[in-house]
Formats: structure tokens, C-alpha cells, sequence
């Protein structure tokens, strides 16, 4: 006798495939998100011209870092938003870190969070009531 082949087989008979596991349907998380950087530098009289960062497709985060040369209580909150004041998005209250004279603050901006085209950064003294201390406008590209 010889064996069955599959076209020969019944259905019942033909079932190997049938019972892999489905692939997933959510889908998978990357172990390090996507993201964009940013430095902005002390405001220099006359300005520095317009900085651009270009968000890709996926990406989670902007890493915003900013140095002042300001006086401040070393608490600072970022802003983002429409160059004429209004805000998108508002940090906690962050600490800087302070060398030479200059103090750095680093913050991580949820990319959702930041809309296409020329946006205010403001960067505020959170301890002398919410105080401007340095302000740039950046166009953010998608």
C-alpha cells in the first residue's frame, strides 16, 4: 500500500498547519524608544537664527537640552508652545546642573506633544513666580 498524499488526504487528515499559533495582532514594543535631539545654547544678542529639529515617523521623545547663563533659584520649568505665549506642553519642575557659570537642564518632550511648524521654548525660574528667564523659537519638522 502506498501512503496518502496530502492532496489525497482528507480534511480532518490535513490539519498540521491549521494549529500554529496566529501571529500576535498587537504589536510589538521596542526595547529603547525613538527619539530626537535638541541644544540650545545661552540667547546671544542679535540671536542665533531659527534652530530646526526634524522628528521622524515613530519617533516617542524629543531630548531637549538648554543652557542659561541666568541668575535663578536653580527649579525650572520648560514650555512649549506658539511663539506668541500660548503653551502645548509644560514640564514638571526640574533641577539644573550647574559648570562654569552656565547651568544645563535636560528634559525628555513627549513627541505627541509638539506641533509642526515654529514653536516658542521658554525656559522659566519655577522658585522667582514662573519668571521667563530664556526664550527661543525652534521649527519643529515631521
Amino acid at each position: 500500500p502506498t501512503p496518502a498524499s496530502a492532496s489525497n488526504a482528507s480534511p480532518s487528515q490535513n490539519t498540521a498547519t491549521a494549529n500554529w499559533p496566529k501571529p500576535s495582532s498587537r504589536p510589538t514594543r521596542r526595547s529603547t524608544p525613538i527619539f530626537a535631539t535638541l541644544f540650545l545654547a545661552p540667547p546671544t544678542r542679535g540671536g542665533s537664527g531659527i534652530r530646526s529639529v526634524a522628528l521622524q515617523p515613530g519617533a516617542e521623545f524629543l531630548q531637549l537640552a538648554m543652557q542659561t547663563e541666568a541668575e535663578s533659584s536653580g527649579r525650572f520649568i520648560v514650555e512649549i508652545g506658539d511663539p506668541s505665549g500660548s503653551t502645548d506642553w509644560r514640564s514638571q519642575v526640574i533641577r539644573g546642573r550647574s559648570d562654569n557659570g552656565r547651568t544645563t537642564i535636560s528634559v525628555r518632550v513627549p513627541a505627541a506633544s509638539l506641533k509642526k511648524g515654529m514653536r516658542g521654548v521658554r525656559l522659566l525660574d519655577a522658585g522667582a513666580g514662573s519668571e521667563i528667564l530664556d526664550e527661543h523659537v525652534v521649527r519643529i519638522e515631521r
